[in-house]
């Protein structure tokens, strides 16, 4: 509601004319507007009435100044009562100009004005209906309906009387929630458009069947046809069927797909069927229940102090009356769909737990499923420390102790590898390149990065490097091999029994806990062999560090966060950028920019879920109420503090609702287009590929980003569960996301491309 005020003289007390300014919501200092339309439906005391002179004559009779009477009657009248009555105390966050604005209302009307000894027509100032926002530039005031609730006959005439007010209070509707999910399902179908024209290309089809090429199960079709069919698909019938991949993706069975990707992948999509199966029925019933009860409450019209809110806001549990009888729903529901998510955990943890053994059971030993990692080997004087490992262990697992190997620090003979095999790859590359052009030795220059220096042959070259470094690579591995310098506190020790080494990785093996330190041995491929030359000290103090700084990001990050919610509604961008107001007031980009504007926080997700959890879902709660509700923080006893940040939880629904399009729709979209790989893999067969070797690496189809993945998924769990009771609105856009999800990572999983 905006209050406008035209010829409006502090000094005469003369009472204003009122007119309506549409344009923003909530109230400025310089106006109100009160229309008899406003009125049509019902009058203070339940009438239903049928035209519009009634309703003159029930505001007459109520002594309610309308906007014709105030025209005719008050507009250069002054207050001719003012010393008759002690005016009642103004709200100490209202300017003192409000006091002289007066209104007519019947003591009955005004139930918490109401004197013993007042006459039948009083003049209260206006300044006891309006709430004033003290702190903002543009001086916004709230106008507080205190009407007793009892002057009409039924809730619904409430409820009529103030959805007739010719007033817009809220922020964004449905239609904006509306404009931002159609932009997000354009920007969806664009990009599963994009992606199935892709993949038909020739000059892609190793981004997009990577592991395809690995397992060799698919030919490039680039070594058929002409020039222009390598990189484009000239067969036009193949477009007609580009979604054929969409049933292909749901055809593999969950076996199929263990035996396909592994057990980690068939898990991993069963985050996204649980998903489904916990928050499908909660939906359903709580649409069907709980947005009927929150619906009925209309307490949003009845705040004694206006809060920015949308009317997605009347769908949640803050349209409720405080102490109502209907909160016994919301606990109800609650009990019911916590007991529903437990039970749905406790047998999907079940199911996975089965699926593990079934999987170790099926498949052939490996070293890893019978191997500890131990650590932090305390050195005794005299004995080296494969000595000390080995009477260790068969002193405390004689019966299944089998073996060790203590870990090296050969991180310098890593280097030479690694050289040693670039350097192998221009030889290939340089013999192929002679192969195809018998005619002419390939050459090169000596000198730094082949720019200057002799010109010698490259073949040769590259052959006399490798057979040198071959020679380093020897005289290295006798150094580390021998060196007590190079040999580490720590040692891969092997059991003949998974028994014994799951004893061994779960239990302490010495008094003291920081020696013997064990865990079970990762899979030869995820050792990171560099930071295993780490001392326990030093990694200790890596890891309190590492904690510290992620500590100081989450915490840190949440001032810029506290900005960016600032701006997450259109009066916050008008009052940091006032000469976009006339472009943010049409209609479409005030729709287009209500729906989106939320999204800019976007950004902040990062790998970790206590980043995300603190950042993404804490600080767009506590900090955009910090910033809406400022003036009730500060004016305000602390323990009405916790219930304010309660009422304006759900009123945070709609930035999570167009979070979870953006980031959880349109992202996943973009997932299956694999943009990023499909550029990195051009730029590199453009620039860096000479061999197949390089192309294979190229082409690396990578794995499911884990540490990435699995806290989004997390914070979209977190997201249904608190929102399930309080704003069930936001739930089918859960539902959307864990389904269109679950779609595409089958069909990344099924085609090699994760």
């Amino acid at each position: 509601m905006k209050l406008k005020k035209e010829g409006y003289n502090q000094d005469s007390f003369e009472i204003p004319t009122w007119h309506e300014d549409t344009v923003e919501s909530g109230f400025s200092e310089e106006g109100l507007r009160v229309d008899e339309e406003t009125y049509s439906s019902s009058d203070l005391t339940g009438q239903i009435f049928e035209d519009e002179s009634e309703v003159h004559s029930s505001f007459e009779t109520h002594n309610i100044v309308t906007q014709d009477i105030l025209e005719e009657e008050h507009i250069t009248k002054p207050v001719d009562n003012e010393d008759q009555l002690a005016r009642p105390k103004r709200n100490r966050s209202q300017p003192a100009c409000f006091r002289d604005f007066d209104v007519k209302l019947l003591p009955s009307i005004d139930y918490m004005q109401t004197a013993p000894d007042q006459p039948s027509s009083t003049i209260y100032p206006i300044a006891n209906y309006v709430s004033y926002d003290a702190f903002s530039d543009s001086h916004k005031a709230y106008l507080s309906f205190r009407f007793h609730i009892l002057s009409f006959s039924n809730l619904h005439l409430l409820s009529t009387f103030f959805s007739k007010l010719s007033i817009s209070i809220f922020m964004a509707s449905l239609e904006d929630i509306g404009v931002s999910a159609l932009i997000n399902l354009i920007g969806v179908f664009a990009f599963l458009l994009a992606f199935a024209f892709l993949r038909l290309q020739p000059v892609n089809d190793r981004v997009y069947f990577p592991k395809w090429y690995i397992n060799g199960a698919r030919s490039s079709p680039r070594h058929r046809g002409n020039f222009v069919g390598k990189f484009v698909n000239l067969n036009f019938a193949t477009y007609l069927t580009f979604l054929n991949w969409m049933p292909q993706a749901m055809k593999m069975t969950e076996s199929e797909i263990i035996e396909h990707a592994g057990l980690d992948s068939a898990v991993f999509l069963r985050i996204y069927i649980l998903g489904l199966k916990i928050f499908g029925p909660i939906t359903i019933v709580a649409l069907l229940i709980l947005v009927p009860v929150n619906v009925s409450g209309g307490t949003l019209f009845f705040l004694s102090k206006e809060l920015v809110v949308s009317n997605i806001d009347k769908l949640s549990i803050s349209n409720i009356q405080p102490k109502s009888l209907k909160f016994f729903a919301h606990i109800s529901m609650m009990y019911l769909f916590t007991s529903w998510i437990c039970y749905m955990l406790y047998k999907e943890y079940d199911m996975v737990a089965s699926m593990r053994l079934k999987f170790l059971a099926s498949k052939s030993r490996r070293a890893e499923q019978f191997t500890v990692l131990a650590r932090n080997v305390p050195h005794v004087s005299g004995r080296s420390v494969s000595d000390c490992v080995d009477s260790f262990f068969k002193k405390n697992h004689p019966d299944h102790y089998l073996s060790h190997q203590v870990v090296y620090n050969a991180n310098k003979f890593g280097r030479l590898v690694r050289r040693r095999h670039r350097l192998q790859n221009w030889l290939d590359y340089n013999q192929l390149k002679y192969e195809r052009h018998p005619e002419k030795r390939p050459t090169i220059k000596t000198g730094f990065l082949g720019l200057w220096g002799k010109k010698v042959d490259s073949v040769e070259y590259y052959k006399q490097q490798i057979k040198e470094f071959d020679e380093r690579l020897t005289t290295e591995r006798q150094k580390v091999l021998k060196d007590p310098k190079c040999i580490m506190p720590a040692a891969f020790v092997s059991f003949n029994t998974r028994w014994g080494a799951a004893v061994c990785a779960q239990t302490h093996q010495s008094k003291n806990p920081t020696l013997w330190l064990t865990k079970w041995a990762p899979e030869p491929r995820d050792v990171y062999w560099k930071n295993l030359a780490i001392p326990l000290v030093s990694l200790s103090i890596r890891k309190l560090v590492i904690s510290l700084l992620l500590f100081a990001l989450v915490f840190f990050y949440l001032i810029p966060i506290a900005f960016v919610q600032s701006l997450a509604n259109l009066e916050g961008l008008e009052r940091v950028a006032p000469f976009l107001k006339p472009v943010v007031e049409l209609s479409f980009v005030k729709s287009f920019l209500q729906g989106f504007l939320p999204v800019l926080e976007r950004r902040t997700a990062a790998k970790y879920y206590y980043f995300m959890l603190v950042n993404v879902f804490l600080g767009s709660i506590v900090a955009g109420t910090a910033f809406e509700q400022l003036d009730s923080f500060l004016h305000q006893s602390p323990t009405e503090i916790p219930r304010t940040i309660g009422v304006s939880i759900p009123m945070k629904a709609t930035f999570f609702i167009t979070y979870i399009m953006v980031d959880g729709w349109a992202g996943i979209a973009a997932e299956i287009l694999r943009l990023k790989p499909l550029v990195i893999y051009h730029l590199k067969n453009m620039f860096i590929v000479k061999t197949e070797r390089d192309r294979e690496k190229a082409m690396d189809p990578g794995s499911v980003d884990f540490p990435e993945t699995i806290p989004s998924l997390q914070l979209y769990f977190l997201m249904g569960i608190v929102y399930a009771v309080i704003t069930p609105i936001l739930l089918p856009f859960i539902l959307v996301f864990f389904a269109f999800a679950y779609f595409v990572y089958r069909h990344q999983l099924l085609t090699g491309q994760i």
